[in-house]
């Protein structure tokens, strides 16, 4: 699985799980969703790899950017530490369970595919990832 953290223009931040091969766009069917005028229904592709994480650009008229160079086809394997743009977005990747500290908490229960503010509001203490599993910001393992 892959974790996707997303950081608006207006400095909202949302964390999103996602799986190994995902879709990033406005289309229902993305598996990391992006609003606005300037994102493609399928405007990106994140690969996990052996060698790991590929970013694809499917194409788009906006583009994408990894550490603000445009991208022309695929770029990869991704660190830590990359930033992507697309469109007002910026986007982190990594992969849950490695060197990130992000443990996916155990649920048989799905839930809404929807994704949550970070922004800590109404005194939260869980990261709440799709598909809301819920991981707990103060007693990490």
């Amino acid at each position: 699985m892959l974790q996707v953290q997303i950081q608006a223009s207006d400095g909202t931040q949302t964390l999103v799980q996602a799986p190994d091969e995902s879709t990033i766009g406005k289309s229902a069917q993305a598996e990391v969703r992006l609003a606005g005028w300037r994102i493609a229904k399928e405007h990106a592709r994140l690969i996990k790899t052996p060698s790991g994480i590929l970013l694809e650009d499917l194409g788009s008229f906006g583009g994408v950017e990894v550490n603000g160079e445009r991208v022309d086809t695929q770029y990869g394997p991704l660190k830590s530490s990359d930033r992507i743009t697309i469109g007002p977005y910026t986007l982190t990747v990594s992969e849950i369970g490695t060197a990130s500290g992000i443990v996916q908490a155990a649920s048989t229960r799905r839930r809404s595919a929807k994704s949550v503010n970070l922004n800590g509001e109404n005194g939260c203490t869980a990261y709440c990832l799709k598909p809301w599993t819920c991981v707990d910001k103060t007693s990490r393992p």
